[in-house]
């Protein structure tokens, strides 16, 4: 049996007044679409900008649902919304920075551990900035801003008492 277009019309409850997501373009969609979707769009263009700009990283929604997996490099691996198993800490880092990373960027762990995806273990370096010997340049470097500030917490206490 064939349904017409005034009876699916009435079965679903009617049409409701939304903005599109990317446009702002108003427009009439059926209520249980209203309600079953988050997000509506005026034609396939805009839905595409609105996706290219809004789902990757940590914003796709397959960000929970996809697994985790390890290659044999010991990195972290996910997938990303095109389905695609990607880097963890690149994800993480080009979520950080706001953008994609560039071809001669490379994401460097402060502590060694390709595991430790953390936000503040990870750095955007550039392949020239980033030989063998990083990992303990930026131990020295951490020791000295360690020494500074307790340095400067020192001078602070004897100048209060």
């Amino acid at each position: 049996m064939i349904k017409s277009s005034k009876t699916l019309f009435l079965m679903y409850g009617g049409r409701v007044e939304r903005a599109c997501s990317h446009c702002g373009k108003m427009m009439y969609i059926v209520k249980a679409n209203a309600k079953a979707h988050k997000h509506s769009f005026c034609n396939r263009e805009c839905q595409s900008h609105w996706q290219s700009a809004n789902r990757h990283g940590f914003k796709c929604y397959n960000w929970i649902k996809s697994g985790r997996s390890k290659c044999g490099t010991q990195y972290q691996h996910v997938r990303d919304c095109e389905g695609r198993w990607v880097r963890e800490h690149r994800v993480i880092a080009e979520d950080m920075i706001g953008r994609k990373l560039e071809k001669n960027e490379v994401v460097h762990h402060k502590n060694g551990i390709k595991t430790d995806n953390r936000r503040r273990n990870l750095a955007v370096l550039t392949r020239d900035r980033h030989p063998a010997d990083t990992y303990i340049r930026i131990l020295q470097e951490r020791i000295r801003d360690l020494e500074r500030g307790y340095e400067e917490d020192a001078t602070e206490r004897s100048n209060i008492q």
